[in-house]
């Protein structure tokens, strides 16, 4: 995928002249986290573009909730110097390192004792499958052993 322009505010509150104007002690890089709340902060990232906010929730029900409290957002952006005209949504699933790859070991391969110890088992079961899987599990250890 490609860099996506997509930022946590704090990456791009600083950035924007109106900011300037903020009449807080508060930290700017919290204010996207201040105007939805630190839960929803964690589940979404915003942009500022045109006098919009662009907003990218990891799952719909986060959208969802943005959604419901787009009123306050935008009163909230209004009353810190950023007043914005419209509130987008979008939903993308949150980017996430791939899993680490996982080395197969190699197996040791059964002794003729232990084919032998199958072939027995597998003489004394009544059950027409696993004794069939037992007796192939035997051969492959025989033919490992003579390798």
């Amino acid at each position: 995928m490609t860099d996506s322009t997509f930022r946590p505010a704090k990456h791009f509150v600083h950035s924007i002249s109106a900011t300037q104007s903020l009449k807080t002690d508060e930290n700017e890089a919290n204010v996207w986290q201040r105007a939805v709340g630190e839960n929803l902060a964690r589940h979404t990232s915003a942009q500022i573009k045109d006098n919009e906010l662009l907003v990218l929730a990891d799952s719909p029900v986060f959208a969802h909730a943005v959604r419901s409290k787009t009123v306050s957002i935008l009163e909230y952006f209004g009353r810190t110097g950023l007043p914005m005209k419209r509130l987008r949504i979008r939903t993308r699933p949150p980017r996430v390192p791939p899993p680490p790859t996982t080395r197969h070991r190699r197996l040791s391969p059964l002794t003729s004792t232990v084919g032998n110890l199958l072939q027995k088992s597998a003489a004394s079961l009544r059950d027409d499958g696993l004794r069939a899987a037992l007796l192939r599990l035997a051969r492959h250890a025989q033919s490992k052993s003579t390798d």
